[in-house]
């Protein structure tokens, strides 16, 4: 970067993206946030800035400042499946579990995201949050609806190594009681 160069918004959100993927994560938080106040933003880039901004919060350790910026993403947009998996991720690393379960509960009523021309992860809005729905259940020791939202995510996304490992998991823990899909 230049010295006196003027960034356009697209430019700043850019560069926050690469100091971002290069891990320099306190520089991109100031360009990010520079982005997003300047109020210039494509809807789909500040909702992706805010997820980003997140992102590198919550690799500086900075618990409220995750928060907020996952937050934030609901200036632009009502929740997606997206905010809802990184929120209820967000919780459920704070062991606050019924609230985890609830924003990734919600995640499975939304519609997929096609009607925006932005980038959409599709594991947030098919199999990922099935995924983390198993890992919630198990901890508050619901072991059979767990094993359905692991057998589920299978289903979604066959192979999965984490989820191939559940489905052992439960096939031990269960016994006469496991079930799997599609058998």
């Amino acid at each position: 970067m230049g010295k006196g160069e003027v960034f356009s918004p697209r430019d700043q959100y850019y560069y926050a993206n690469e100091l971002r993927d290069h891990g320099q994560d306190a520089q991109a938080c100031e360009y990010y946030e520079r982005f997003l106040a300047g109020g210039a933003g494509w809807v789909e880039d500040n909702l992706q800035a805010c997820l980003k901004l997140a992102e590198c919060r919550e690799r500086q350790g900075d618990k409220q400042g995750t928060a907020e910026a996952l937050c934030r993403t609901l200036q632009y947009d009502t929740p997606r499946a997206e905010f809802c998996c990184w929120f209820g991720g967000y919780l459920l690393e704070q062991g606050a579990l019924p609230q985890a379960v609830y924003w990734y509960e919600l995640a499975l009523q939304l519609p997929p995201q096609t009607a925006s021309m932005g980038i959409v992860n599709e594991a947030y809005a098919t199999w990922l949050r099935h995924l983390q729905l198993a890992l919630c259940y198990d901890r508050l020791g619901q072991h059979p609806r767990a094993n359905r939202h692991n057998e589920t995510a299978l289903q979604l996304n066959p192979g999965h190594p984490s989820m191939l490992y559940n489905r052992n998991y439960f096939r031990n823990l269960l016994g006469a009681e496991y079930e799997e899909l599609g058998s």
